[in-house]
């Protein structure tokens, strides 16, 4: 197993070279949310973690109510993707309580449209949600072809679906992040 870390801007400023010393395997960088907002330091973020050498994927925070919506975002996460390359998965984050209330078959096609985009672009796309949201918000069979990074905050995964990525806790400490 290699231990990774979700960061954005809320981490504020870090050493990624006491991060790696750290042990810390990878790093799943919030690059944006939205149609149109930039996590304040994804680019600082992104530079210092690959130049410490440590392997990185990106996520996008999803606000999006409709499949045009969705393809709006991806749009946005592909240009702030450019000229990057990534070691992990560009996550499509879909969790948000304005999306709660959706009907199964449109959150099932929003992330649809999120991934299929982003994957035309030519990068690795996976699912990010809760196990709750995995288990009864979307038909997965449709979203089959695409890996999941389940957060699941316990000692243990009992999501009874197939994942790649399992984020086990909201709360941890690394030397140098807040």
């Amino acid at each position: 197993m290699v231990k990774g870390i979700d960061v954005s801007k809320w981490q504020g400023e870090i050493d990624w070279q006491r991060v790696k010393n750290s042990g810390v395997g990878f790093a799943m960088l919030r690059g944006g949310y939205g149609k149109g907002c930039l996590d304040a330091c994804f680019e600082q973020n992104y530079s210092a973690a690959k130049e410490a050498g440590i392997p990185v994927g990106v996520y996008h925070y999803s606000y999006a109510q409709s499949v045009d919506e969705a393809e709006k975002e991806a749009q946005f996460c592909i240009s702030y993707l450019q000229g990057k390359s990534f070691e992990y998965p560009v996550a499509f984050d879909i969790e948000d309580s304005s999306q709660s209330s959706l009907s199964n078959e449109l959150l099932t096609q929003i992330a649809l449209a999120f991934c299929d985009t982003v994957e035309k672009a030519g990068y690795y796309v996976c699912l990010y949600s809760s196990k709750s949201w995995l288990s009864a918000k979307f038909d997965m069979s449709v979203l089959s072809r695409f890996d999941v990074w389940l957060a699941q905050w316990n000692s243990e995964v009992t999501y009874s679906g197939e994942y790649g990525l399992w984020q086990y806790s909201s709360k941890g400490g690394i030397d140098s992040i807040g």
